[in-house]
Order: structure tokens, then C-alpha cells, then sequence
């Protein structure tokens, strides 16, 4: 079968076909992996209407279709920035300039909801100019999630702050676990990473929790105890399991994925042998990024979420610190950055399944991707 995922389109995600003109794009087959993921792409059209994601019509141009790249930049440098790849050319340029160390961006409406942590703010950008909409003040926000009507932000005061994305103003909060890390929504439910690091790497004692919230009236349904340190979550709700992993604390305790039953109060998270410290859901599939998963290598795995059997999936060995990982909600392309030692420019590699066909030189040490569709 010669036909490229890429033909499918959805009017009201206004998906053309971006990569269809590219010089580096290569024709695809469908193999096993691709014909996974043609569930989680159907999945995801299927979703798409003007109540789930408000958007104007915008004339697209090729300059329009591209990621948005969120670089944390160098600690106590200033340098953190928001930059845009053009798809058309994969040409990279920094179109605003975030302060010091950001850490999370989310997508949501016509909005993109930027932390920056260390100037202690939430920023506010236009999803189709780039352009900053509002700042919103907050004490050391981390990560964000939105259900609903809102925006849900964790802060190292030990909360989840709640963002009327009509307002854009914080008007409700509520305390969690201990230097609360990354939140994820799945099934009507909020679910936070506690990891208790603030604590915990000057006496020793970490948070090992997951909280759940409601998120109306935000209260707390229930913890989840884990492990220590945890700091990243990935919610698949297809099988309502949540992942949670934890990150190395030292040589005893290293970095582990956890794998939570969320239909079950009574069920132990089951552990996983080896870390990963980012994780991308497509269809019946996972990209990950791993540092342990074989001794002192960093490596792009693919798991298969029925039974979690999980292989080396991508050649990296040109990308020496993988930081942030995609894949495209429409074309499956699996997006990786390279935080390049975290002193130097970073760098973002495309994949089409195992086949590297992009990079681009981006700003330093970027963390998380956007994509415009």
C-alpha cells in the first residue's frame, strides 16, 4: 500500500497536508508500526470540532504550518525563548524572549500557556502570531495541564493553580504533595506528580505521590503513593493506566517508570525495570526516552501498551542529551531535541518511523514541542 498517512484531512483541524511539499519529505509505506498508529490518527480527527478547539480560519501559507519550540534556556541566564521552525524549510527564528528558565507550554483555544519558573510567571502567547497576550504572576510555576474551561498549574508553593482561560486570571488554587511536578488530565480527573525534591535533596526526605483532582470544585479525590520523586506522568486513557516516573535520586535508587491502574484503588502501581523520563502515546504504542533501559545510554524506545514489551526503536547516537519528545497528531512524525550538554545551542531531529529526514539548530536546551497545523 503506497499511500502516505499524510493524505488524511480534517476541516476543522485545517490540515492540509503540511509536509506534502517538502524537499526532505520522503514517500511512506505503511509498515507495523505506521498501521498502529493509524488508530491513535483516527482517533484524533475524529475529535476535532470548533467546541474542542476554537480557532479562526486563518489563510495558511507555508510559512504558517510548523512546531513551536519552548527552550528552557541556561539556568540564570535569561535566555529562555520561545522559536518557531518552518515546516516548509524547517528554518528556525526566536520570536519571543521568556526570561529565566522555562520549564512547560500547552496549547489551548487560540492560546498557548507558557511557565517560566525562575521569573516566577505564566506568559500567555497568541497561538497564530506568537505574540505575548498577557503575563500572569506566579511564585515558581512548573507544569500544566487543561480541562475543561481551564488551566491547571502546578508552582513549588505546593499547589495547583486554577487559570480562567476567558479572564486569564488565576481564580482558585488548592495544595497537593510536596514540590509538585508535572500534571496530566485523563477521564474528568487531574493527576500530579509529587516529588518532594526541594526537601528532599537536602534531607533526604522526598514525596513518593500522585494526587487526584477534581477539577470542579478543585478538591482532591485521592493519592496514589509511588515511589520517591516522582516527576513526570503520561495518562493513557484508551487503557486507563497512568505512567509515572520517578527520577534518579542516586546509585540506589535509580530512575523508574511505574505503571498505575487508575479504575483501581486497591492495585499497586506496577514497576517497570528502567526509567523514562519522556513518554508520547500514538494508537496502541509509546516513544520514549530513557537513560537506563541499558547501562550508561541514552535511547529512543517504542513500548507496546498491551503488554508493555518495549525495544530500542530509534538510532540516536548523533543526539547526545534527548530532552523533548513529539509526535505530530496528525502525520506521526516523531519529533526528538538534543539539549546538547545544556551549555550549548540545542538541535531537533525528525523522524519518519525509524528514518531521520529533518534537524534544525535551535535555541538552548529545548524542552517541549508545539505543534501548528
Amino acid at each position: 500500500m503506497d499511500q502516505p498517512l499524510l493524505q488524511f484531512f480534517c476541516k476543522s483541524c485545517q490540515y492540509h497536508g503540511v509536509f506534502k511539499t517538502n524537499k526532505f519529505q520522503m514517500k511512506r509505506k505503511f509498515n507495523h508500526f505506521y498501521l498502529s498508529l493509524l488508530g491513535g490518527v483516527l482517533l484524533t480527527l475524529g475529535a476535532c470540532s470548533k467546541n474542542d478547539d476554537p480557532r479562526p480560519d486563518p489563510t495558511p501559507t507555508s510559512d504558517y504550518y510548523g512546531v513551536f519550540v519552548l527552550n528552557e534556556g541556561q539556568f540564570g541566564q535569561q535566555n529562555a525563548s520561545l522559536g518557531f521552525i518552518k515546516i516548509n524549510d524547517m528554518g528556525y527564528s526566536d520570536t519571543t524572549n521568556l526570561g529565566n528558565n522555562a520549564n512547560d507550554a500547552i496549547r489551548f483555544g487560540g492560546n498557548m500557556y507558557i511557565t517560566v519558573t525562575e521569573s516566577n510567571k505564566v506568559v500567555v502567547v497568541n497561538y497564530y502570531s506568537g505574540k505575548i497576550v498577557k503575563t500572569i504572576p506566579m511564585k515558581q510555576p512548573r507544569h500544566l495541564a487543561y480541562l475543561g474551561k481551564n488551566v491547571f498549574v502546578t508552582n513549588y508553593n505546593n499547589r495547583v493553580v486554577t487559570i480562567d482561560t476567558t479572564s486569564l486570571t488565576a481564580v482558585d488554587s488548592i495544595e497537593v504533595g510536596r514540590t509538585p511536578e508535572e500534571i496530566v488530565r485523563m477521564n474528568g480527573k487531574l493527576y500530579v506528580a509529587n516529588s518532594g525534591s526541594k526537601d528532599g535533596w537536602s534531607n533526604g526526605n522526598f514525596d513518593k505521590t500522585v494526587s487526584v483532582l477534581n477539577p470542579s470544585p478543585l478538591s482532591i479525590s485521592r493519592t496514589i503513593e509511588v515511589a520517591e520523586n516522582v516527576t513526570s506522568l503520561t495518562a493513557d486513557s484508551a487503557r486507563n493506566r497512568l505512567y509515572a516516573n520517578t527520577s534518579a535520586i542516586d546509585a540506589s535508587r535509580p530512575s523508574r517508570l511505574y505503571a498505575i491502574n487508575t479504575q483501581s484503588e486497591n492495585e499497586a502501581p506496577v514497576k517497570l525495570t528502567f526509567g523514562a523520563s519522556k513518554m508520547s502515546i500514538y494508537g496502541n504504542q509509546a516513544v520514549l526516552l530513557s537513560d537506563n533501559f541499558e547501562p550508561n545510554k541514552k535511547l529512543i524506545l517504542l513500548m507496546n501498551l498491551t503488554n508493555r514489551n518495549t525495544e530500542k526503536f530509534i538510532d540516536n547516537s548523533e543526539i547526545k542529551d534527548p530532552y523533548a519528545l513529539a509526535i505530530h497528531p496528525v502525520g506521526g512524525d516523531i519529533w526528538i531535541a538534543d539539549a546538547n550538554g545544556y551549555s550549548a545551542k540545542g538541535k531537533v531531529y525528525v523522524y519518519s518511523n525509524t528514518t531521520l529526514v529533518a534537524n534544525s539548530n535551535v535555541n538552548y536546551v529545548p524542552k517541549k514541542f508545539i505543534f501548528r497545523y
